[in-house]
């Protein structure tokens, strides 16, 4: 989820931390993407307008159990 999205839908960084129950300061520091957990609970406040794309996202490597 782009952090740019979240501000058109909430309206300000200030409003979607009263969302989230955070700092501001926490969402000022999230740069162009909200990170997972909060974009998780994003869509889900917004009734889904917002949503949770994976591709926003660079995959982790896996390290194999040996």
């Amino acid at each position: 989820m782009k952090t740019d999205d979240a501000v058109q839908y909430f309206g300000s960084k200030t409003l979607i931390a009263q969302a989230l129950e955070c700092s501001t300061q926490a969402v000022y520091a999230w740069g162009d993407i909200v990170p997972k957990g909060s974009a998780g609970e994003l869509a889900e406040l917004s009734g889904g307008q917002l949503t949770l794309n994976l591709d926003d996202y660079p995959k982790m490597k896996r390290r194999d159990k040996t």
